[in-house]
Protein backbone atom coordinates (compact mmCIF):
# COMPACT_ATOMS: atom_id res chain seq x y z
CA UNK A 1 0.00 0.00 0.00
CA UNK A 2 3.31 2.55 0.78
CA UNK A 3 4.02 2.00 -3.06
CA UNK A 4 0.89 3.40 -4.37
CA UNK A 5 0.39 6.24 -2.11
CA UNK A 6 4.58 6.92 -2.63
CA UNK A 7 3.38 6.86 -6.51
CA UNK A 8 0.33 9.10 -6.17
CA UNK A 9 2.57 11.46 -3.95
CA UNK A 10 5.19 11.32 -6.97
CA UNK A 11 3.40 11.96 -9.65
CA UNK A 12 1.59 15.02 -8.08
CA UNK A 13 4.97 16.55 -6.98
CA UNK A 14 6.49 15.69 -10.41
CA UNK A 15 3.00 17.32 -12.03
CA UNK A 16 3.40 20.22 -9.78
CA UNK A 17 6.98 20.58 -10.74
CA UNK A 18 6.96 20.41 -14.63
CA UNK A 19 3.26 22.44 -14.76
CA UNK A 20 5.72 25.36 -14.79
CA UNK A 21 4.32 26.78 -11.11
CA UNK A 22 5.49 30.01 -10.74
CA UNK A 23 5.53 30.24 -6.78
CA UNK A 24 5.82 33.95 -5.31
CA UNK A 25 9.11 35.88 -5.45
CA UNK A 26 10.03 38.61 -3.12
CA UNK A 27 11.12 41.57 -5.05
CA UNK A 28 13.92 44.07 -4.54
CA UNK A 29 11.49 47.04 -4.82
CA UNK A 30 9.93 48.71 -1.70
CA UNK A 31 6.61 48.41 -3.04
CA UNK A 32 6.30 44.84 -2.45
CA UNK A 33 4.01 43.72 0.91
CA UNK A 34 5.07 40.52 2.16
CA UNK A 35 1.64 39.91 2.84
CA UNK A 36 0.30 40.20 -0.57
CA UNK A 37 0.24 37.07 -2.20
CA UNK A 38 -0.46 37.24 -5.92
CA UNK A 39 -3.32 35.09 -7.74
CA UNK A 40 -2.64 31.98 -9.05
CA UNK A 41 -2.96 32.20 -12.96
CA UNK A 42 -5.93 31.21 -14.87
CA UNK A 43 -3.42 28.25 -16.61
CA UNK A 44 -2.46 26.89 -13.04
CA UNK A 45 -5.95 26.68 -11.93
CA UNK A 46 -6.64 24.91 -14.75
CA UNK A 47 -3.63 22.49 -14.53
CA UNK A 48 -4.82 22.10 -10.43
CA UNK A 49 -8.40 21.03 -11.59
CA UNK A 50 -6.45 18.66 -14.09
CA UNK A 51 -4.66 17.31 -11.52
CA UNK A 52 -7.99 16.35 -9.30
CA UNK A 53 -9.38 15.26 -11.98
CA UNK A 54 -6.62 12.64 -12.14
CA UNK A 55 -6.39 11.87 -8.92
CA UNK A 56 -9.73 11.41 -9.03
CA UNK A 57 -9.63 8.56 -12.14
CA UNK A 58 -6.76 6.95 -10.02
CA UNK A 59 -9.22 6.65 -7.14
CA UNK A 60 -12.18 4.99 -9.63
CA UNK A 61 -10.39 2.82 -11.57
CA UNK A 62 -7.81 1.09 -8.95
CA UNK A 63 -8.07 2.03 -5.18
CA UNK A 64 -11.63 1.04 -5.21
CA UNK A 65 -10.41 -2.18 -6.16
CA UNK A 66 -8.06 -1.97 -2.82
CA UNK A 67 -9.32 -4.25 0.55
CA UNK A 68 -11.21 -1.88 2.76
CA UNK A 69 -8.19 -0.94 5.13
CA UNK A 70 -6.07 -0.16 2.40
CA UNK A 71 -9.06 1.99 0.64
CA UNK A 72 -9.34 3.95 3.34
CA UNK A 73 -5.55 4.85 4.17
CA UNK A 74 -5.48 5.54 0.45
CA UNK A 75 -8.37 7.91 0.21
CA UNK A 76 -6.88 9.45 3.41
CA UNK A 77 -3.74 10.08 1.60
CA UNK A 78 -5.87 11.62 -1.51
CA UNK A 79 -7.82 14.03 0.81
CA UNK A 80 -4.23 15.53 1.72
CA UNK A 81 -3.44 16.10 -1.65
CA UNK A 82 -6.36 18.16 -2.21
CA UNK A 83 -6.30 20.36 0.50
CA UNK A 84 -3.35 20.79 -0.80
CA UNK A 85 -3.89 22.10 -4.23
CA UNK A 86 -7.02 23.64 -2.66
CA UNK A 87 -3.98 25.30 -0.90
CA UNK A 88 -2.10 26.35 -3.88
CA UNK A 89 -5.40 27.79 -5.46
CA UNK A 90 -6.29 29.71 -2.14
CA UNK A 91 -2.93 31.06 -1.27
CA UNK A 92 -2.92 29.48 1.70
CA UNK A 93 -0.99 27.54 4.22
CA UNK A 94 -2.60 24.13 4.76
CA UNK A 95 -2.30 21.59 7.52
CA UNK A 96 -0.60 18.49 5.43
CA UNK A 97 -1.10 16.12 8.67
CA UNK A 98 -4.23 17.37 10.17
CA UNK A 99 -4.98 15.88 13.94
CA UNK A 100 -6.31 12.42 14.08
CA UNK A 101 -8.82 12.29 17.46
CA UNK A 102 -9.15 8.67 18.93
CA UNK A 103 -12.56 7.35 19.47
CA UNK A 104 -13.96 9.41 22.78
CA UNK A 105 -14.59 7.85 25.85
CA UNK A 106 -18.59 7.75 25.69
CA UNK A 107 -18.45 6.14 22.35
CA UNK A 108 -15.30 3.91 23.51
CA UNK A 109 -17.72 2.41 26.42
CA UNK A 110 -20.73 1.84 24.29
CA UNK A 111 -17.98 -0.28 21.72
CA UNK A 112 -16.66 -2.08 24.48
CA UNK A 113 -20.64 -2.64 26.20
CA UNK A 114 -21.56 -3.94 22.35
CA UNK A 115 -18.51 -6.53 22.46
CA UNK A 116 -19.24 -7.60 25.93
CA UNK A 117 -23.34 -8.18 24.95
CA UNK A 118 -21.98 -10.87 22.35
CA UNK A 119 -21.78 -14.16 22.97
CA UNK A 120 -19.83 -15.38 20.38
CA UNK A 121 -16.01 -14.33 19.73
CA UNK A 122 -17.07 -14.14 15.81
CA UNK A 123 -19.77 -11.98 16.55
CA UNK A 124 -17.78 -9.77 18.73
CA UNK A 125 -14.66 -9.44 15.74
CA UNK A 126 -17.61 -8.57 13.62
CA UNK A 127 -19.08 -5.87 16.11
CA UNK A 128 -15.31 -4.20 16.39
CA UNK A 129 -14.74 -4.83 12.23
CA UNK A 130 -17.27 -2.61 11.78
CA UNK A 131 -15.99 -0.19 14.44
CA UNK A 132 -12.14 0.22 12.99
CA UNK A 133 -13.98 1.21 9.63
CA UNK A 134 -14.71 5.20 11.71
CA UNK A 135 -12.70 4.93 14.03
CA UNK A 136 -9.48 5.75 15.96
CA UNK A 137 -7.70 4.32 18.70
CA UNK A 138 -5.64 4.93 21.60
CA UNK A 139 -3.11 2.57 22.64
CA UNK A 140 -4.73 1.82 25.90
CA UNK A 141 -7.84 1.85 24.48
CA UNK A 142 -6.67 -1.08 22.42
CA UNK A 143 -5.30 -3.03 25.17
CA UNK A 144 -9.11 -2.25 26.97
CA UNK A 145 -10.12 -3.89 23.82
CA UNK A 146 -7.79 -6.86 24.29
CA UNK A 147 -8.74 -7.09 27.74
CA UNK A 148 -11.80 -7.71 26.93
CA UNK A 149 -11.34 -11.88 26.70
CA UNK A 150 -8.72 -13.82 28.17
CA UNK A 151 -8.32 -16.19 25.11
CA UNK A 152 -5.14 -15.32 23.06
CA UNK A 153 -7.25 -15.65 20.06
CA UNK A 154 -8.93 -12.39 20.83
CA UNK A 155 -6.62 -10.35 21.86
CA UNK A 156 -4.15 -11.13 19.35
CA UNK A 157 -7.42 -10.18 16.35
CA UNK A 158 -8.33 -6.95 18.58
CA UNK A 159 -5.30 -5.47 18.11
CA UNK A 160 -4.54 -6.51 14.61
CA UNK A 161 -7.87 -5.08 13.54
CA UNK A 162 -6.93 -1.93 15.37
CA UNK A 163 -3.45 -1.19 15.52
CA UNK A 164 -3.31 0.28 11.91
CA UNK A 165 -5.61 3.12 13.53
CA UNK A 166 -3.50 3.76 16.61
CA UNK A 167 -2.99 7.70 17.30
CA UNK A 168 0.16 7.15 19.76
CA UNK A 169 2.38 4.36 18.40
CA UNK A 170 5.26 5.89 20.57
CA UNK A 171 3.31 4.01 23.34
CA UNK A 172 3.00 1.05 21.55
CA UNK A 173 5.83 -0.92 24.06
CA UNK A 174 2.36 -1.11 26.56
CA UNK A 175 0.56 -3.44 24.04
CA UNK A 176 3.97 -5.69 24.62
CA UNK A 177 4.09 -5.63 28.42
CA UNK A 178 0.09 -5.89 28.45
CA UNK A 179 0.52 -9.77 26.86
CA UNK A 180 1.40 -12.63 29.22
CA UNK A 181 2.66 -15.38 27.07
CA UNK A 182 5.86 -15.06 25.25
CA UNK A 183 4.25 -16.37 21.89
CA UNK A 184 1.72 -14.01 22.53
CA UNK A 185 4.33 -11.42 22.43
CA UNK A 186 6.10 -12.33 19.37
CA UNK A 187 3.01 -12.45 17.62
CA UNK A 188 2.07 -8.73 18.92
CA UNK A 189 5.11 -7.52 17.66
CA UNK A 190 4.97 -8.73 14.38
CA UNK A 191 1.77 -7.40 14.25
CA UNK A 192 3.22 -3.95 15.48
CA UNK A 193 6.09 -4.22 12.64
CA UNK A 194 3.34 -4.80 10.04
CA UNK A 195 1.88 -1.34 10.85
Amino acid sequence: MKSINTKTTFIVILTLLTAGFAFPQHHNDDSWDDRKMPVISDNTEKMLDRIKEKLDELDADYLTQLRPREYNKSVRELHKIYRMIEAIKNQQDVEVYPVVLPMNEPDYRSLVNSINNEAFEDNKIAVLQSSVKYNYFTVDQIIGLMDLSSFSSWKLKALELTYPFVVDKNNSFKIINSLTFSGDKEKAQEILNRN
